[in-house]
């Protein structure tokens, strides 16, 4: 980042958020706007959604219809951004775009990476069986109970849960529980 290179936000058609940031990547390697943007950003978090009966995580866009990019905004820059197709303009007022806080960028950008973390943490979760889980979700939510069958392909749990003295046994998703630490 050089001393003149600022965050902005480029407004554009909603859903067009990864197209027009793959636009500006090919206008750079294709030399048009030299070095005078160095870093996209299309903020996105992670949303568990049911597809096909399985959960999965998925990335959502936090700013629908908007991309922050760190550049030199010159006339040049400036022009060529807004005259692509699918960008409907630069967040300020006509002709003088307003840079964002370097502290805002920063939530942002330190948001997007914990996002990261946390998908990677859920792929590697693992359940030993026998382990003391605690049910966070669904109708024995606030149970605990112990792991009897743990299917790191389907991301499901079979847990031994004691209702009235008698054991019984609950199907979950390994985000309907928590670990419990000793």
């Amino acid at each position: 980042m050089t001393q003149q290179q600022k965050w902005y936000i480029v407004n554009v058609t909603p859903g067009q958020e990864n197209k027009t940031s793959l636009e500006i990547k090919s206008l750079l390697q294709k030399g048009v706007l030299q070095d005078n943007i160095s870093e996209i950003v299309v903020p996105t978090k992670l949303v568990a959604r049911v597809r096909r009966g399985q959960k999965v995580l998925e990335a959502q866009k936090i700013f629908p219809g908007y991309i922050f990019i760190l550049a030199d905004l010159s006339k040049f820059v400036y022009d060529t951004l807004v005259n692509l197709p699918k960008v409907i303009g630069i967040l300020g007022s006509k002709n003088n775009p307003k840079p964002v806080t370097d502290h805002e960028m920063l939530e942002i950008l330190k948001y997007n990476t914990n996002q990261e973390n946390i998908a990677e943490d859920h792929k590697n979760l693992q359940f030993q069986i026998g382990e003391t889980v605690k049910i966070i979700q669904g109708s024995f939510d606030s149970f605990s109970g112990i792991v009897e069958e743990f299917d790191q392909e389907k991301q499901k749990l079979k847990i031994s849960v004691s209702i009235f003295g008698r054991s019984t046994m609950v199907d979950l998703s390994i985000d309907q529980v928590e670990k419990i630490e000793n």
